[in-house]
């Protein structure tokens, strides 16, 4: 199988900002690395980003559409929107903090 590496960063919302190196066979990602593209981090990644990327990203239980909540918050209750609606009410949500008066 031939493979390829790619630049990426990590996803979760920790202080670090991991740059990560990620490779590709098969249109799947097979492994992901740290990157010493951060000088911060230097090459280093979590275990959890390092070990369960695969399973988050081509497992059974992953998200493969944008849902929007449609009952009381903490129900599970959600509807499958298309990405065009997604990005339109984030955008709008965004810019409605944005304009808020206390952000002025």
């Amino acid at each position: 199988m031939e493979t390829v590496e790619r630049p990426g960063v990590c996803t979760y919302d920790c202080p670090d900002t991991c740059s990560l190196s990620v490779v590709i066979g098969d249109e799947k990602i097979i492994k992901v690395k740290g990157s010493k593209a951060n000088g911060f981090t230097d090459g280093v990644i979590c275990d959890k980003v390092a070990h369960d990327t695969t399973a988050m990203v081509h497992g059974p239980l992953r998200l493969r559409t944008p849902l929007k909540r449609s009952g009381p918050k903490g129900t599970g209750e959600f509807t499958p929107i298309s990405w065009e609606a997604a990005l339109t009410e984030i955008q709008a949500r965004t810019q409605a903090v944005i304009d808020a008066p206390s952000c002025r």
